[in-house]
């Protein structure tokens, strides 16, 4: 019955037309440049729409210091608000972080946010994020690993493979469930898969959903108790600088002849919504 009462709800937002007009910046890409340093407003195309969003993608390499992406203009439909996925690799410091966002809030949202981004701020925690990164190498890996295999939670690998653990989360409004699984099978992994994937997906409402996938060659490292230390590492520590206000439809990001509330209400409560119906899909 909940599900078929979430769909209905869907069905009826999916229903509505959204004839918003918006002005976002597009056609701007951008390659390696430094963290601190702004996309001139300028260099991009920029012009006024109706029933769009204004998008970007963002990647950040924390090893080389730089910055690349681009910015565009999409249909008004796309679910996630806020996406980041962050690739760990053994290799010191190489950490690259990709960011997917999309608004319909105000006017050039989006390349508001990448100046937001794109600051000294970024530049600093480029510092801790490897110490970050070096913390999680010594509690997951070993150069050294026992030659008669690794021991991991359900069984053992062999000596030049990885136990995995996969960590799901999702917190909503007075709900917040986290869910560990140890038992999946033992993975190779070449000198550019990534030992450590983190996704974290935002949505208005203070909601949010959290997906790390382990690999890791220590004794037990994939048990519960060091998968829940990863993820307060990530959770705490690991907080690339961004404008968490953007994805409270109460706040106020920007003044810039700001869209009627109502259609930014309804739209991200369309977001939220169909989130949960994939959740609960999945979870069963």
């Amino acid at each position: 019955m909940k599900y078929l009462l979430t769909i209905f709800v869907i069905f009826l937002l999916y229903q509505l037309t959204f004839v918003e007009s918006l002005r976002c910046v597009f056609q701007c890409p951008f390659v390696s440049f430094p963290m601190n340093v702004t996309i001139p407003f300028s260099a991009c195309k920029h012009e006024e729409r109706d029933n769009v969003q204004c998008s970007l993608i963002v990647t950040i390499d924390f090893k080389n210091y730089v910055v690349s992406g681009d910015l565009y203009m999409e249909k008004l439909d796309t679910i996630a608000s806020l996406r980041i996925e962050s690739k760990f690799q053994l290799e010191s410091n190489s950490i690259v972080s990709t960011v997917w966002y999309t608004c319909s809030m105000s006017d050039y949202c989006n390349y508001e946010f990448l100046n937001e981004l794109m600051t000294n701020k970024l530049v600093e925690f480029n510092a801790t994020s490897a110490s970050v990164h070096q913390k999680l190498i010594d509690l997951l890996y070993t150069s050294t690993p026992s030659p008669t295999g690794i021991q991991c939670v359900n069984g053992s690998c062999s000596s030049n493979s990885f136990c995995q653990a996969l960590l799901t989360n999702l917190v909503m409004s007075n709900y917040n469930h986290t869910t560990i699984n140890g038992s999946l099978p033992c993975v190779d992994l070449s000198s550019t898969d990534p030992f450590l994937e983190v996704t974290q997906i935002f949505f208005p409402f203070k909601s949010e959903a959290n997906i790390i996938n382990i690999r890791c060659n220590t004794k037990e490292c994939n048990s519960n108790e060091t998968v829940a230390e990863v993820y307060g590492l990530i959770l705490n520590d690991f907080v690339i600088p961004l404008n968490s206000s953007i994805l409270d439809i109460n706040g106020s990001f920007l003044t810039t002849t700001p869209l009627p509330s109502t259609a930014s209400f309804l739209y991200s409560l369309y977001n939220l919504t169909s989130f949960v119906v994939m959740f609960l899909f999945f979870s069963e």
